[in-house]
């Protein structure tokens, strides 16, 4: 009975390390990719669900990958810095639109009213309208 014991536990132990490996390597695809999970799903041949299921169920594999997320929003804030920094105008306008729009960097919609061209059922009564609807539509010859 103790030889079967003995033979589980390292079967057991070989599979932690498998997943703790395949763990390790998905993370650092993660950091590869700037946090792009598709990528990093091929990179390290691990499957979306089994990133999916890692995350909901191993609360420091979620710390990680949310670490990792915040790595790459912090690289992607200092390039575009950096583009501000060298005068670039999109640059600038799309740190202004999105980071100080209470400050009034928004774009309203321009709202244009047109006249509204005359429709073909304007002088029908009330009554012919009804009729159409009721009956089907048959131009007037008037």
């Amino acid at each position: 009975m103790s030889n079967i014991k003995n033979h589980k536990t390292p079967t057991l132990k070989k599979e932690r390390s498998s997943t703790s490996i395949r763990k390790k390597a998905m993370l650092q695809a993660l950091k590869s990719s700037l946090g792009i999970i598709s990528t990093a799903c091929k990179a390290a041949g691990i499957d979306r669900k089994t990133h999916r299921n890692w995350l909901k169920n191993d609360e420091k594999y979620s710390e990680a990958v949310d670490d990792i997320f915040e790595d790459s929003g912090d690289f992607a804030e200092n390039s575009l810095f950096t583009q501000i920094k060298n005068l670039n105008t999109t640059a600038t306008i799309f740190y202004l639109k999105t980071i100080h729009k209470n400050r009034g960097y928004v774009e309203t919609p321009k709202v244009v009213l047109q006249e509204r061209p005359p429709d073909e059922f304007d002088d029908y009564t009330d009554a012919e309208l009804l009729e159409i609807a009721n009956n089907g539509y048959k131009k007037r010859l008037t």
